[in-house]
């Protein structure tokens, strides 16, 4: 317990210093920020001028356009017309600068002739972190187990669904959500029963993910949350058969990297978990954006 508080400890502390985003800054006197990409949804925020705030790249919208956006833990949507990309603005003071050569100063501010700026046809034209994605996972875990005082380990193959992005659990959270499993029991089994043993295993976790490093079309990222483990093995001596479950309850600590190509994404993890032993998986993943 006292490794899994300073593991904790350390994710808190430390992993909010590595994050880092594509910023924007509000241009208007100040901005609301919507549950939506309409104006007539739910106002879950406002932002004063001159506040930096994390942006998708595209924009969304049928009429209006909005970036997707992060306000006080919350995912939500800012109007195209109140907000510029850091790069964008960069680019319209040199336009502004140019054009005021050899003329009279213009009264209008950078911003008075925007350009409108291009739209991504893929995922929507968010950021691969804001997008969410659906798909399989498999891996190979470290799996480990104590037993009447002694302390077994075996590899084994894991499979199942991985979901990762905004909004997949929680509303607003950045999560990588995996629930795996590994049919059959371990090989160290067979010294512990007289017959063949069965079971399986099933791992669940749910990760917080804090972006380390982002692009338009990857991430590597850092993740920590709960996980809960279920398992039944089925052994016996020479007197009966005996059916053992367990559920336990600890703790994931991953590092995650991801790649999208077009609708498609690719996940490489590498985690450890944290419960009645302390073992590592490393995970791939295919994916499609939903």
């Amino acid at each position: 317990m006292k490794r899994l508080a300073a593991v904790l400890i350390l994710a808190i502390c430390v992993l909010p210093s590595f994050a880092s985003a594509l910023t924007g800054v509000v241009i208007a006197e100040e901005a609301q920020v919507y549950a939506d990409a309409d104006l007539d949804s739910e106002v879950i925020g406002v932002v004063p001028g001159g506040t930096k705030l994390t942006l998708s790249k595209g924009t969304r919208g049928e009429y209006a356009k909005f970036r997707k956006t992060r306000i006080k833990g919350k995912i939500g949507w800012i109007s195209s017309l109140d907000v510029k990309t850091e790069d964008e603005i960069k680019k319209l003071k040199a336009k502004a600068k140019a054009k005021s050569k050899g003329k009279p100063r213009s009264s209008k501010g950078p911003f008075a002739d925007e350009e409108k700026s291009p739209e991504r046809d893929e995922a929507g034209g968010e950021l691969f972190v804001f997008t969410r994605s659906v798909g399989l996972a498999v891996g190979m875990a470290d799996y480990k187990e104590s037993i009447n005082g002694g302390d077994y380990s075996a590899n084994l193959l894991t499979y199942g669904l991985k979901l990762t992005g905004t909004d997949v659990l929680l509303g607003g959270a950045l999560m990588d959500v995996n629930i795996l499993f590994h049919y059959g029991a371990p090989e160290y089994y067979d010294r512990l029963s007289v017959t063949k043993p069965t079971g399986f295993i099933s791992w669940m976790d749910f990760n917080l993910l804090l972006p380390v490093m982002m692009r338009e079309d990857s991430l590597i990222g850092i993740g920590l949350g709960p996980l809960l483990v279920l398992s039944n093995m089925s052994a016996s001596d020479s007197n009966q058969t005996y059916s053992m479950w367990a559920l336990n309850a600890g703790v994931t600590a991953e590092v995650t990297a991801g790649v999208r190509f077009g609708e498609v994404a690719l996940r490489l993890d590498g985690k450890y978990w944290f419960e009645r032993q302390t073992y590592r998986q490393l995970q791939i993943a295919l994916q499609t954006v939903f």
